[in-house]
């Protein structure tokens, strides 16, 4: 596994080396977003892409505390393996699998039985309702999916490797692409087709994260008794990762509320400002 050991060396060329990756994981991680928009409005129409602008400030409240939340479960993590206790590395690791996997359970049903409830609060217009529901309910059912990828690109970057998340977020996001193509132009999807291959493309790059870790290369030797469940270790992780997954959807607060005014003006204009908020 490609992994920079930060506590030796010259810091400044350590810290770009691996911040350079990351900033391109962000790069990508938005073009996700923009190309899903670019294929929905040159084969679906504007209808389509406005049902998909409803969701995104959604995406981004619930979304946006997952990435913060599973960042914050690796902080401890990272801050194990810098110190070189490997016993704690692998507490640290399960006990924030097992934090990750409470957060996809609690969540997925939560949001998949509000989805509709959400979006006629959003004052979404009645023409794209059902289609904003269909892809909304979708997105919400692949939370999991959201967690593993976030919460095994942060554990492999808490041990030094930010190269490998960012080389699996381009190949998830190349899988997007045909995917898309497959089930919007071959399969007829619609707009479900779209939903779906971004869940079975985040997926997939999640489970390459884990060939890191369990197969040849994998950086600890994880064993049966490193599963159990450490409430000082599932504090610790709470403590810090939970108050980031807030800093990171807070912000979503606007985002919805501006969401529900541009709404009451009509899916031509939910449409226009969602095509240029993905430029942004």
């Amino acid at each position: 596994m490609t992994t920079i050991d930060l506590t030796h060396g010259r810091p400044l060329k350590k810290i770009l080396l691996f911040a350079l990756p990351l900033v391109g994981g962000s790069i990508f991680q938005q073009l996700y977003n923009f190309i899903d928009t670019l294929i929905v409005g040159r084969l679906l129409g504007i209808d389509a892409v406005a049902a998909v602008g409803v969701y995104y400030p959604l995406n981004f409240l619930i979304l946006g505390f997952i990435q913060g939340s599973c960042l914050g479960f690796s902080i401890p993590l990272s801050h194990s393996v810098g110190k070189g206790d490997d016993q704690e590395s692998r507490e640290f690791l399960t006990n924030g699998t097992w934090l990750s996997l409470g957060l996809a359970v609690i969540l997925t049903p939560v949001m998949m039985l509000a989805t509709r409830s959400l979006l006629v609060a959003l004052n979404t217009p009645a023409s794209i309702l059902d289609l904003a529901v269909t892809f909304t309910l979708i997105s919400f059912a692949g939370i999991p999916a959201n967690v593993l990828y976030n919460y095994s690109a942060d554990a492999l970057r808490a041990f030094g490797d930010s190269i490998h998340p960012l080389y699996f977020l381009i190949v998830s996001l190349v899988l997007n692409i045909g995917l898309d193509l497959l089930f919007v132009v071959g399969l007829h999807a619609g707009i479900a087709g779209i939903a779906w291959a971004t869940v079975i493309s985040e997926f997939i790059g999640g489970l390459l994260n884990l060939t890191l870790f369990w197969g040849r290369r994998r950086p600890l030797q994880i064993r049966r008794r490193d599963w159990c469940l450490r409430g000082t270790r599932i504090k610790r992780m709470s403590i810090i990762g939970l108050p980031m997954g807030l800093e990171y959807s807070v912000s979503a607060i606007g985002a919805i509320i501006m969401q529900d005014a541009i709404n009451l003006l009509g899916p031509t204009i939910v449409a226009a400002q969602s095509a240029a908020e993905k430029i942004r």
